[in-house]
């Protein structure tokens, strides 16, 4: 029940509501995904020198 209480926040009400992206969302989506994408792999591969 605690949980179902969590997912009910604001924070995770991450719904796209407008028809048009703005630039600021593309240059976003453009530079920070395959950021992400590379320091997750960094993170998995550090892993194994453990």
């Amino acid at each position: 029940m605690a949980a179902t209480k969590l997912l009910d926040a604001r924070v995770f009400n991450s719904k796209v509501t407008s028809k048009n992206v703005t630039s600021t969302e593309k240059w976003l989506g453009y530079l920070l995904g395959p950021a992400g994408a590379l320091l997750l792999n960094a993170v998995l591969a550090t892993k194994g020198l453990c």
